[in-house]
């Protein structure tokens, strides 16, 4: 492809970069609304990494789909083999196509490892809600074995320091936890089958200073309700990414010949001013595209709960 293969998606409020050049494709800018003086060469050179003494000269990318072939030091989000073969897995950029000004679509290649990887990126111009899916084919007669194929993986910037996640239980649903920043990995799983009170597969990555209405953020949410996992991790580089998907047991993923398998879709949503507009583009979005079409608009009638008060004393 062209040295020119840098493709962006802007909303409203939100601006998606992602170099397409060569090699897997990296997502180089998300976040707030970009300005047109803003080139790529900028965001190329904003990402370069100063070589550190005793590192590697040239690091990994954070590709959509981090993967061992590629020499990446964090936690891989594309893990298969077969039989133990064909693991380091490398996929290449093939095409990449924008059926609108919305929506990007990019296909990837690794013809040792004899498998191909779809990425679709869409980003809704009244929400600035970013919805991302991988794709997954085996292009060989032998049997591939899936032990991880998350949702695309987001760079998280370095200000981002605080994770907010939800917890919770039978009725003291939905808490808030916030943790400040650290070197490693924060994971939660799901491992219960179904979406629990103690695991909602949902997070939100911000300043120091986030409130209601202030601060930066990232909110990011899995469309799921079985097994997941998410993490935020920071490098040693001082890099940082975040990946969600579904979580597999050994042996429970498995594609034969021309078979694909397709992550749950990720989420994402980005403020300047803090969480109520964050929280109010994601409620747009739900209401515009996941709540059925006979809703829209529609009066939602009261529902009266009588079991608490007076169970079958009716």
């Amino acid at each position: 492809m062209s040295s020119n293969s840098v493709y962006s998606l802007h909303s409203s409020n939100a601006s998606l970069v992602v170099d397409c050049t060569s090699g897997a494709p990296v997502v180089l800018y998300w976040g707030g609304r970009l300005d047109n003086a803003t080139t790529p060469e900028m965001l190329r050179l904003l990402s370069t990494q100063q070589a550190a003494q005793a590192s590697v000269t040239n690091a990994a990318p954070i590709a959509l789909s981090p993967a061992l072939g590629i020499g990446f030091h964090g936690d891989a989000g594309l893990r298969v083999h077969r039989n133990g073969c064909d693991w380091g897995v490398t996929p290449e950029v093939s095409s990449c196509t924008q059926p609108d000004d919305q929506t990007l679509e990019i296909r990837c290649i690794d013809r040792s490892c004899q498998i191909e990887l779809h990425y679709r990126l869409s980003l809704d111009a009244d929400s600035d809600t970013l919805s991302a899916q991988t794709c997954l084919k085996n292009l060989s007669a032998t049997l591939l074995q899936v032990d991880r194929c998350d949702a695309p993986a987001l760079p998280v910037a370095n200000h981002l320091s605080h994770i907010t996640a939800f917890k919770g239980r039978w009725a003291h649903e939905f808490q808030t936890e916030t943790i400040g920043s650290f070197h490693g990995s924060f994971v939660r799983e799901n491992q219960a089958g179904r979406t629990s009170h103690d695991s909602f597969p949902g997070l939100i990555v911000h300043d120091s200073l986030f409130g209601e209405h202030r601060g930066e953020g990232i909110a990011l949410t899995l469309g799921w309700s079985g097994n997941h996992r998410m993490s935020v991790t920071r490098l040693i580089s001082g890099r940082a990414l975040a990946q969600l998907g579904e979580h597999f047991y050994p042996g429970e993923m498995q594609l034969g010949e021309q078979e694909t398998y397709e992550s749950p879709i990720l989420y994402s949503s980005v403020t300047e001013t803090g969480m109520t507009p964050l929280s109010q583009r994601l409620h747009r979005y739900v209401r515009s595209h996941l709540t059925d079409a006979r809703m829209h608009g529609k009066l939602k009638p009261v529902h009266f709960n009588t079991w608490e008060a007076m169970y079958f004393d009716l």
